[in-house]
């Protein structure tokens, strides 16, 4: 049986699979899996080749894949109708943002299962943060107060070569979309209007809120597309705060840092407080070889415990609500404020085309990065590449129908 995975957690991304599946084997020894990872691009372009391209053994028979790409998928035919496969299997053991896209857009029928999640947060040194703030998780609650206490913090800390206020938790070292996700939802914008037949990335605030983000990086707030690990480190003094979807366990409690790491609030930039979840879903590929043993797999990985232990290994949360509490409940206490900030999250559209427009505005804000690190960015060609990708997606948009 065939398991293609996305790139976890970069190069332990193999051995936190492992581990894993050892269990796996160990309670299901008839069942073999191999297992292929893929970066979230190779994975996009491979789920629509691999019917035509692949051998029926090197097909995927199980595929881990972005929470909103499971309605395109469904539509498109490359993953199976689970309700069918099993009558009786359900959701509701998750947690209720989670449930939407497991199914197939506009009916009741379940195409994939929730497996692990994660939301924005901020982890910030406390060492440095109190030699600036009285008070930092106030002084961070809105976006002009991150920018304010960014300027602080440079000029505590100019002395200290390669230093940037804020660590860049990015793998590529670029921006993604998500991050910026609830800035704009914190204005009130979305990715669509209200009933989904209009694009709203051509708007003057969606644009002008992109352009706020990018000004992090613009004003060495962060770094991009440096060397991993070269500037801007929190573990080497060299960074004060994270802005991450990881939970951080592994990098500072289990690594016992002599400075204390405290959790707040992604800031906001309007009246909202609303945080982007997004979630890893499981689904069963119709072009492997192997139904049964797929549908017992994908069922054992969504298991809560399994859950927990591949979604603490990686630093995200597991999605069934039995085991989001018991890491709460067994963790340090700066994790309590997640319980809050998941309340307060939201998911992307249960809508065919949500899947591109990410993929389409991820592209533009690859290209605006790489200009931002060759000191060639400009406002200007950042609007003109969102105003494109709106006509982009209102095309689509126009195509689907919802």
């Amino acid at each position: 049986m065939n398991f293609w995975v996305l790139l976890d957690s970069g190069t332990n991304t193999i051995k936190n699979f492992e581990k894993l599946l050892c269990k796996f084997k160990s309670e299901n020894p008839s069942i073999p899996v191999n297992l292929k990872v893929l970066t979230r691009k190779d994975m996009w372009k491979s789920i629509y080749t691999f019917k035509r391209y692949l051998k029926p053994q090197d097909a995927p028979d199980v595929i881990e894949i972005p929470h909103y790409w499971t309605t395109l998928l469904s539509q498109s035919e490359i993953i199976e109708n689970l309700s069918s496969l099993d009558p009786k299997i359900s959701v509701k053991s998750f947690l209720p943002q989670v449930q939407a896209h497991c199914y197939k857009s506009g009916t009741k029928n379940i195409y994939s299962l929730p497996w692990w999640m994660d939301v924005l947060a901020i982890h910030y040194r406390v060492d440095h943060l109190k030699a600036v703030c009285k008070n930092p998780q106030k002084e961070l609650e809105t976006w002009d107060g991150l920018f304010a206490v960014c300027e602080k913090l440079k000029t505590k800390f100019k002395a200290v070569e390669a230093y940037y206020p804020i660590q860049n938790a990015d793998w590529r070292g670029s921006i993604s979309i998500r991050s910026i996700f609830p800035c704009l939802w914190s204005k009130g914008v979305g990715l669509f209007n209200e009933n989904f037949t209009k694009s709203m990335v051509g708007n003057k605030k969606f644009k002008e809120i992109i352009s706020s983000y990018l000004k992090l990086a613009t004003n060495k707030n962060i770094p991009v597309l440096k060397e991993r690990g070269s500037l801007g480190n929190m573990m080497l003094g060299k960074a004060s705060m994270i802005l991450t979807r990881r939970h951080g366990l592994d990098m500072f409690e289990s690594t016992k840092q002599k400075f204390k790491v405290e959790t707040t609030k992604f800031p906001m930039t309007g009246n909202k407080e609303v945080n982007y979840l997004s979630g890893i879903n499981l689904a069963i590929a119709s072009g492997g070889k192997n139904k049964k043993h797929a549908l017992i797999f994908l069922k054992w990985l969504a298991k809560p415990g399994n859950q927990k232990e591949y979604a603490k290994s990686i630093e995200a949360f597991p999605t069934s609500t039995t085991a989001f509490n018991n890491l709460i409940k067994a963790s340090p206490t700066r994790f309590h404020i997640y319980k809050e900030i998941v309340k307060n999250s939201k998911v992307l559209p249960n809508i065919l085309v949500c899947g591109t427009a990410v993929e389409i505005l991820n592209k533009v804000l690859a290209l605006n990065v790489r200009d931002i690190a060759r000191g060639k960015y400009k406002e200007k060609n950042l609007f003109d590449m969102l105003d494109k990708s709106c006509q982009e997606i209102n095309y689509l948009l126009s195509l689907y129908k919802k």
